[in-house]
């Protein structure tokens, strides 16, 4: 079997939704704290908040490795 991954999560908006391929998988303020475990292989992520621009990457997730992502939330302009 396949060895999990993990995501670790750095986001300046906490309260932020975090979505995998459309689903959403949490907070990015719990997954900053814990990681993200998940299995193997590429994933769509997108940040999102009210009031917020949401922000989007796409991540390669290595057999029993970790990925970092880095976000950063710009507020809607007036």
């Amino acid at each position: 079997p396949e060895a999990a991954g993990t995501l670790k999560l750095d986001c300046n908006v906490p309260d932020a939704a975090v979505l995998l391929d459309d689903e959403i998988v949490g907070r990015a303020g719990e997954i900053a704290k814990t990681g993200k475990t998940l299995r193997p292989g590429f994933y769509r992520v997108e940040i999102r908040h009210p009031g917020y621009y949401p922000f989007f990457a796409e991540i390669d997730v290595p057999e029993g490795g970790g990925t970092a992502l880095k976000a950063e939330l710009h507020p809607l302009l007036d």
